[in-house]
């Protein structure tokens, strides 16, 4: 942490003479002579600028993991291979490489045909409530699990629902 050093005596007789003039100079100099040692200097902390943190910093999954098991699994399963015939896997999904998809259907929910890893699915997903800050744990959990890859942001999200 960076420290500024300062003398609060010099502080003082700067306040002075600014609110008294010179009066407050001569008063303040004939002072500065009594004086044998000046005052210890106070150290005052400045804080630094943060560091910016990085997209491609690592995730935390956990908060997802939990979302999926309470809001997905159901129906997508534990193993993200889902149910067939009723529910697309979601495991090397290749639905998922439209993000903007992916996000739509978690958000407004998906009802007839949909081919996902070349098997058309024919049933009814319903919107899924969460915050936009829970969507973002479910899909990252979802995309970097069962040999899915990538990233969703908050930025995703709000474009996604432009």
């Amino acid at each position: 942490m960076k420290k500024i050093t300062l003398s609060l005596a010099l502080i003082a007789s700067m306040a002075m003479m600014i609110s008294c003039g010179d009066t407050a100079k001569d008063d303040a100099t004939k002072d500065d002579a009594n004086i044998e040692q000046a005052a210890p200097a106070e150290e005052i902390p400045v804080a630094e600028e943060a560091p910016v943190a990085e997209e491609t910093a690592a995730l935390d999954l956990t908060a997802g993991k939990a979302l999926y098991e309470a809001k997905c699994q159901a129906c997508h399963q534990a193993n993200g291979e889902g149910l067939a015939g009723a529910f697309p896997t979601l495991a090397k999904s290749d639905y998922l490489a439209d993000k903007t998809a992916a996000i739509n259907t978690t958000i407004k929910g998906l009802s007839g045909e949909v081919t996902v890893n070349g098997t058309t699915f024919n049933s009814a997903m319903p919107p899924v409530a969460m915050s936009d800050q829970e969507i973002v744990d479910v899909m990252n959990y979802v995309y970097n699990s069962w040999g899915n890859e990538g990233t969703i942001t908050l930025n995703d999200i709000a474009a996604a629902k432009k």
